[in-house]
């Protein structure tokens, strides 16, 4: 069973991941795997232009507080009991 304390914090430091390179990827100027490869393989996305890149980097950020919502509202017991996550409570 996983305390619902250290869930929530886990989530609250995926979101902020997610919305910083959300950030990251909206301020983008050009793209940044044009010309790199991993393991010698051309990286997936060099086709996509600079609009879409940062139309990712929107979506991103309007996700990211909607995801810690959503767990924050599990972690607290709004949807009920969740299997293997004990519930925060405020007595």
């Amino acid at each position: 069973m996983t305390d619902g304390w250290v869930f929530l914090s886990v989530t609250v430091l995926i979101a902020v991941g997610v919305f910083l390179n959300g950030v990251r990827f909206s301020r983008m100027r050009k793209n940044p795997f044009v010309g790199r490869s991993l393991f010698g393989q051309p990286i997936q996305g060099t086709e996509l232009s600079i609009h879409h890149i940062r139309w990712i980097g929107k979506i991103q950020m309007i996700f990211a507080p909607v995801f810690l919502l959503f767990a924050a509202a599990m972690t607290f017991g709004f949807f009920g009991p969740v299997e293997g996550i004990t519930i925060i409570k405020f007595n």
